[in-house]
């Protein structure tokens, strides 16, 4: 989870380091907003005409996204096709017409239906009713299909669809599902729906779903890329979203995350827009501009890291110039965890949490998103402790910063601890002491 910038940092003292962190949140959010711009292709649907060459012509659309990924990837189709049915017709052993409980197998693909035409010269699959498509526990229906079998490009009318996690464990199938007007098969793990709705609810537990326009699966990537799409929640809209990307599974993806506004007496309204940034797997931050209509805009961000012997958080938030205090607002928040064994000996930790705001009014006049800061004293702790099999050793640092409310009495500020030895030992009786 570390931002790379604020990971071999101590953090500046308040007054001269502000502006400098400024900057740095400034350039995180121009990276996350940049970057990932440039590292993506713009994505087009094929025209229908182009799909309807590919189809007659038995051509390979390209992929519409890269695809390094193999988290749902199947592998390749391989092994004869098998068509089984009740009654099969064929010509010179180019073209087969299957009916009465027809099966196509090659490979993890199986296609059931009652009629079943196949030109081998063209390798298109056509079957003007009610199919049913398995593609490696990928469950397809829908009726009026064109196919081209070995590289998966065509059409489907009325489809419902049910992806699964994993074909392989029946326990844990279910992925996701949904139905659309039309399917376009683009490819290997690639599809495009129109007019859909998606959901990753169990059936009959429609508790929210995403209607769109379109919707193109990249499955190979685990990315949905939706346009002209709503939220909605027990059936009643509740966003929004002329262009949206999502993972496909629970993983997590970069990407702006609803948006939030308010109002109050104080600050008027406020907007904040977050913009979630997936670093590495065990790295992740969000960055959040936050406008205030009566104080000016906010810069803010938390940034989570995780590692074999340390975890951590930081979290700071800067507003220059606030209109109304005539000053500059900020908080800032440190908490780490450190394993001490490679360079002590085992049994050897440290860990600190610091917390600072500009100035006793902070929380009440800019609402904040880390609650767990909004208390009258905050903490400025530093810990060093030793376990052994005969006790706990601590040594310790901690000292607050008080928040004193002008329409209240004095708050009495608690007592620093600077430093406290204490060691606990164990058993906690021993030999009679």
């Amino acid at each position: 989870m570390p931002r790379v910038l604020f990971s071999s940092r101590r953090l500046p003292a308040p007054a001269a380091g502000l502006p400098r962190f400024a900057v740095v949140l400034a350039g995180l959010l121009l990276a996350a907003t940049v970057m990932p711009a440039i590292a993506q292709p713009a994505v087009s649907a094929p025209s229908q005409t182009e799909l309807d060459n590919a189809l007659q012509e038995g051509l390979k659309l390209e992929k519409l996204l890269p695809t390094p990924g193999t988290l749902l990837a199947r592998p390749a189709k391989t092994g004869p096709r098998v068509i089984s049915a009740d009654q099969i017709d064929g010509i010179n052993q180019k073209s087969v017409t299957a009916s009465g409980r027809v099966s196509v197998k090659q490979g993890d693909m199986e296609v059931t239906a009652d009629l079943v035409d196949y030109d081998k010269e063209t390798d298109l699959l056509t079957i003007p009713g009610k199919i049913r498509m398995d593609r490696g526990g990928d469950v397809v229906s829908g009726v009026g299909l064109k196919l081209k079998v070995t590289t998966e490009v065509g059409t489907l009318e009325k489809p419902t669809f049910f992806f699964s996690k994993s074909p392989t464990r029946p326990a844990q199938r279910f992925e996701a599902r949904g139905s659309a007007s039309r399917m376009n098969f683009e490819g290997e793990d690639q599809e495009r729906l129109f007019d859909a709705l998606y959901t990753t609810c169990k059936p009959d537990q429609d508790d929210w779903y995403l209607k769109v326009s379109e919707l193109a699966l990249d499955r190979a990537n685990n990315i949905g890329t939706g346009i002209n799409g709503f939220v909605e929640f027990k059936g009643i809209p509740i966003l929004y979203m002329p262009y949206l990307t999502f993972p496909l599974n629970n993983q997590r993806k970069s990407g702006f995350l609803p948006p939030s506004f308010g109002s109050s007496t104080n600050s008027g309204l406020d907007l904040a827009i977050p913009y979630y940034w997936n670093i590495a797997p065990n790295r992740d931050a969000t960055i959040t501009p936050k406008f205030y209509t009566r104080r000016g805009l906010q810069l803010g961000g938390d940034f989570r890291y995780l590692g074999s012997d340390y975890l951590g958080q930081l979290d700071a938030e800067y507003l220059p110039n606030d209109r109304l205090a005539a000053d500059d607002r900020y908080l800032m928040s440190v908490r780490h965890y450190q394993n001490l064994e490679k360079w002590l000996s085992p049994g050897w930790s440290a860990s600190i949490n610091a917390q600072k705001v500009s100035d006793d009014n902070y929380f009440r006049d800019l609402s904040t998103r880390i609650a767990n800061t909004a208390q009258t004293n905050l903490p400025r702790e530093a810990v060093l402790a030793y376990t052994s099999f005969a006790g706990d050793l601590t040594m310790r640092y901690l000292a607050f910063q008080t928040l004193q409310d002008p329409a209240l009495p004095e708050v009495a500020a608690p007592y620093k601890l600077a430093p406290q030895l204490a060691f606990n030992a164990q058993p906690n009786r021993w030999n009679g002491l």
